[in-house]
């Protein structure tokens, strides 16, 4: 369904409005799941008459059309909307330049910002009761008004409604960037990215979106389980699909299974990591920090996205195992084994020479390809061994918990329900000996040892996650290596589109060029 450009104002402010009454979901610990959560109200006129807002108010900016670029992101409710993902926003806007639209959680008016709180907690008590009773990201977090100019809120109804409007005439390729959580489906098609409100978009959802388009696409995405939209290498984004013959690309922060970093409350911007502040620079030739870099690896004067995605995978300090739709046509079609044929890579070159340095491998080609897949299987082996001790580990403390609960709501029953008409009456009378039963019960030191091996296994189980991803990085480079040089050799149609696909993954900025 094609939309207009007045349907697409109008979709920006009702997006926000179906979002209020929306209410909140417990949090799963260790997953991205969108969640609904309240938006701010972005008012119709303010959007359709920038000029004449409405009293307090905050103004969108006004709506280009043709866009050269859409960018959307942030979280699905406030403690997932870390203020990493904003600054990156404002990051790509800059680079990017005039003419893009910007979508950003609640929008203009958005107050959910999540940075840390530099300040103590004013009650320890009522933190530990939290803790216990209803465990929930975000409570060492204060929450701030957005400094972006957002053109609206990054609502699924307005992300679908942008992208429909932007992508239904022919015209220059559009540049979609994505900055927010994603979750990993059942298969692949059902991984997800979070919206503002937490009605998620599958691969499958967005994939159909692009399957309609008119106009060429480049997709960047910068979130977990990212990979699984490499789909769109093929055919209706199905896994058997052929190859398809429309006009698009995509590099993502990570594989379709894997975990990606990104997200951090800490308002210090120089301690971000991960994807997408190493490819958002890289497009500057700069490394994070603002230094100068050469990041044009193919001599050709110019920062390709492709390259600026090449210097993501040898920067990045964190879990990320970017991808690209071309990886992914190799990975289809390429023969299990056979001979193969020159390629011209610089990319894959780079990302092997950089990374065999960092990871300290020495010796000849084949004797770094094995010492990285030896290594590589390694990591793997004393992952399984530490998430399995973490799941063990998270197991016991819920059932540490449980019985806490049990003991301490024998007493205060109030207490489970902190919506009571009677709670706060009650935590202040009773306090001190609330207080008392933490310090005196054996249920409660054993639930606090329990949390404590938690967060051991968890960060043993993390230390391998990012020893092993830059060992992941150079094994795929060099696979990619190798499953090109046999997709040549045979030639033929599988190699027309590799060939196509990185084209459209070597395109520079639109506008730029």
């Amino acid at each position: 369904m094609q939309r207009s450009r007045a349907a697409l104002v109008s979709a920006l402010a009702t997006a926000s409005a179906l979002a209020l009454g929306f209410g909140f979901r417990t949090h799963e610990p260790g997953r991205e799941r969108p969640r609904p959560m309240i938006s701010s109200l972005v008012p119709v006129a303010s959007l359709r008459n920038p000029g004449r807002p409405r009293a307090n108010r905050p103004v969108a900016p006004p709506l280009p059309h043709p866009a050269r670029w859409l960018a959307f992101g942030g979280g699905a409710e406030p403690s997932s909307n870390q203020v990493s993902m904003e600054n990156d926003l404002a990051l790509a806007s800059d680079v990017f330049g005039g003419g893009g639209i910007l979508l950003f959680a609640g929008g203009p008016s958005s107050q959910g910002v999540y940075e840390l709180a530099t300040e103590a907690p004013k009650d320890e008590l009522a933190l530990e009761l939290a803790d216990l009773v209803s465990p929930h990201g975000g409570r060492d977090a204060r929450y701030r008004k957005t400094r972006l100019s957002p053109h609206g809120p990054a609502t699924r109804e307005a992300i679908v409604a942008a992208l429909e409007v932007e992508l239904a005439t022919p015209g220059s390729p559009l540049l979609v960037y994505v900055d927010c959580h994603g979750d990993g489906g059942v298969s692949i098609q059902d991984n997800s990215l979070a919206t503002w409100g937490g009605n998620a978009l599958t691969v499958k959802e967005l994939t159909s979106i692009f399957d309609a388009a008119k106009r060429p696409v480049r997709l960047v995405v910068s979130a977990c389980f990212s990979g699984g939209l490499a789909e769109l290498a093929v055919q209706g984004g199905k896994p058997d699909g052929g190859a398809t013959e429309l006009d698009r690309c995509g590099l993502f922060a990570s594989t379709w299974d894997l975990e990606a970093t990104g997200c951090d409350p800490d308002p210090e911007r120089r301690n971000h990591e991960g994807y997408a502040v190493h490819f958002l620079h890289a497009l500057r030739s700069t490394d994070k920090a603002g230094n100068p870099l050469r990041v044009d690896f193919d001599g050709d004067g110019e920062v390709s996205l492709l390259e600026a995605h090449t210097q993501a995978r040898i920067a990045s300090k964190g879990l990320d195992v970017p991808t690209t739709t071309s990886e992914r046509w190799l990975r289809a079609v390429a023969p299990p084994r056979g001979p193969g044929a020159a390629v011209a890579l610089p990319e894959e070159d780079a990302t092997i020479a950089a990374l065999t340095v960092q990871l300290g491998l020495l010796g000849d080609a084949a004797t770094v390809e094995a010492d990285a897949r030896r290594h590589l299987d390694e990591f793997e082996t004393r992952y399984a061994v530490l998430a399995e001790a973490e799941s063990r580990a998270n197991q016991e403390l819920e059932r540490a918990r449980s019985a806490v609960k049990a003991e301490l709501f024998s007493q205060w029953p109030v207490l489970e329900d902190p919506w009571h008409a009677d709670y706060s009456e009650s935590l202040a009378l009773e306090h001190d000996a609330i207080d008392a039963f933490f310090n005196e019960s054996q249920a409660y030191a054993d639930f606090i040892r329990a949390r404590e091996r938690v967060d051991r296994a968890s960060e043993d189980a993390l230390d391998v996650s990012l020893d092993r991803a830059p060992m992941e990085r150079l094994v795929r480079a060099i696979d990619n290596r190798l499953l090109a040089a046999r997709v040549k050799h045979r030639g033929g149609s599988d190699w027309r589109h590799y060939e196509k696909l990185l084209r459209c993954e070597r395109s520079h900025l639109p506008g730029t060029r």
